[in-house]
């Protein structure tokens, strides 16, 4: 009997322990959603997310935006394919988590939608409802607006001309905002550099609540913002961070002529996280084992002193 009782005790002392641990680490859920480092960890790929990088046009800049993009997502780990107006149309958004829209003219994209039997307000009208329904949306430079035929996709802008910057190709220094919360990119550097040629900056011409990545040093104004549309996220930049100038693993040579020592990959890992909302769905779940643990030890430490209050 007094063996019992002995185990008994000390299996209840063990439980309070594991119970106060479990405590600790409940209190410390908004710590993890706080601290960038830790999320960045949980985070560390776009695994299980389906992305389609728009394919379309034969200007051999749309063909090294596509590339890069193309690769770039393939590096996050992320399961890639192409997709085209003809798909779009065809409904195939609806199995994708990302649309990635390259730097490509909404002419283009208009003869393609022509062609395979709609037109540019169709498309734009998909994408619209993909992104509006949950689904996320990542442009760069012409992707980021369809405005010069008349069907803009956002009440944020890409806005030209840009005061004090030149429209010539070359690598930029872009500064950061690194306090902007949404995506958490606190740990990354205050300024970095990109590859431009003519950039505009982004203007909001409705209710739109933008938030800013990176602006211009020489006049303030964004370049990069993330935005919510619907239930869904938005990212567009006018610089072209997609591309890796010193390194061959974006798949193509385009701008291999230029010399940018900055990789600007693990910034949009961090941002395409924000734009699939991973980061919470890591949270949630987490959240969701720690309850769990706890119920399951509650239930351990009741059943251990019914079963102490049965031998004694």
């Amino acid at each position: 009997m007094i063996m019992v009782e002995s185990i008994s005790y000390q299996g209840v002392k063990t439980y309070r322990k594991i119970l106060l641990v479990i405590i600790i680490l409940l209190l410390s859920i908004p710590l993890f959603h706080q601290n960038n480092n830790v999320v960045a960890q949980a985070e560390e790929n776009l695994e299980g997310i389906e992305v389609r990088v728009y394919n379309g046009g034969i200007d051999p800049k749309n063909v090294a935006s596509e590339t890069a993009l193309f690769h770039m997502f393939q590096w996050m780990n992320a399961n890639v394919d192409w997709i085209n107006a003809q798909d779009i149309l065809n409904g195939e958004l609806k199995n994708v988590n990302l649309l990635a829209m390259p730097a490509i003219s909404p002419y283009t994209i208009n003869d393609e939608s022509v062609a395979a039997g709609g037109d540019l307000y169709e498309v734009r009208t998909m994408i619209q409802e993909f992104i509006t329904n949950g689904g996320a949306y990542f442009g760069i430079y012409g992707g980021s607006y369809f405005e010069w035929s008349g069907y803009p996709l956002f009440d944020v802008r890409l806005t030209f001309p840009n005061p004090n910057i030149s429209s010539a190709e070359y690598i930029a220094e872009i500064n950061l905002n690194r306090v902007s919360g949404i995506p958490n990119i606190s740990n990354k550097n205050d300024t970095m550099s990109m590859l431009t040629w003519n950039p505009g900056y982004f203007n909001s011409f409705g209710e739109t609540k933008i938030i800013v990545i990176a602006t211009y040093p020489e006049n303030g104004l964004p370049a990069m913002v993330c935005f919510n549309h619907g239930s869904g996220r938005v990212f567009i930049s006018s610089p072209h961070p997609e591309h890796e100038e010193n390194s061959e693993r974006d798949g193509t040579t385009f701008y291999d002529y230029l010399d940018d020592p900055d990789s600007e990959w693990g910034l949009l890992l961090t941002i395409s996280n924000w734009l699939v909302d991973k980061t919470d769905v890591i949270i949630f779940w987490s959240t969701v084992g720690i309850f769990g643990s706890a119920f399951i030890l509650g239930l351990g430490y009741y059943m251990l002193k019914q079963k102490k209050a049965r031998k004694s």
